[in-house]
C-alpha cells in the first residue's frame, strides 16, 4: 500500500511539473539532470541536448554547440564556463536571446538538500513589447518637447509627474528645481 501510494504521489508531482508552461528542470547535488518537463523542449530547444544524467556543464555545452545562441558564437567555452558560474551561484536571473529572435529568462535557485531548480520562461512577446512602448515614449517624448504651448501631467494628487521645457519657461520653474519628490501642481504656479 506504502509503495504505491509513493508512486502515486511521483506520478501526481510529475503530472504538476509536466502542467507547468514554463520550462522546468532539477539537477541533483552533483549537477546531473534528475528531471525536466516537457515545456523544456520547447523552450530551449533541448530536444538533442537533454538526457537524464547529463551534467549542467555537458547540458551548457551542447547548448552552445547548437549554434542557437549568437552571445557563444566564436566563444563556446567562454560561453560554457559563464554559464556554469552562473548556475553554480543559483541566486539570479539570466536573460538569453536566441538566433531566431526569442528571448528566454531563467532563473535558478538552489534547494535545502543541494539540488538546483531551473525555470525557464519565454519573454519573447515581453521584449518586444518593452521595445514598442520605448519606441512610443521616445515618440511622446518628442512632440511633448516641440510643442509650442506648455504641457504637464499630474498624478491622481495632483503631483506633477511630466512637462514639456515649454511649460517650465512658461511658469518660470528652473529644471533642477523638480529633482527629488514630486511637486504639487498647485504649489508650482502660484
Amino acid at each position: 500500500m506504502a509503495k504505491r501510494t509513493a508512486e502515486q504521489a511521483r506520478q501526481r508531482l510529475f503530472d504538476a511539473i509536466n502542467g507547468i508552461t514554463d520550462g522546468f528542470l532539477l539537477f541533483d547535488a552533483d549537477d546531473r539532470l534528475v528531471l525536466c518537463n516537457t515545456q523544456t523542449h520547447r523552450f530551449i530547444l533541448a530536444k538533442n541536448v537533454l538526457a537524464p544524467g547529463i551534467t549542467f556543464a555537458e547540458f551548457a555545452r551542447r547548448l552552445a554547440e547548437t549554434g542557437a545562441f549568437p552571445a557563444a558564437a566564436g566563444r563556446v567555452d567562454e560561453w560554457v564556463a559563464e554559464r556554469i558560474a552562473l548556475h553554480h551561484r543559483a541566486t539570479g536571473v539570466q536573460e538569453y536571446e536566441t538566433t531566431d529572435g526569442q528571448c528566454f529568462r531563467a532563473v535558478e535557485r538552489r534547494t535545502g538538500n543541494g539540488d538546483t531548480v531551473c525555470v525557464y520562461s519565454n519573454i519573447t512577446a515581453l521584449k518586444q513589447r518593452e521595445i514598442q512602448l520605448a519606441e512610443q515614449s521616445t515618440l511622446l517624448t518628442a512632440i511633448g518637447e516641440n510643442m509650442v504651448d506648455g504641457m504637464s501631467m499630474v498624478d491622481a494628487e495632483s503631483r506633477l509627474i511630466g512637462w514639456n521645457r515649454n511649460f517650465l519657461n512658461i511658469f518660470a520653474i528652473p529644471a533642477n528645481s523638480l529633482t527629488g519628490p514630486k511637486p504639487r501642481l498647485d504649489d508650482l504656479v502660484r
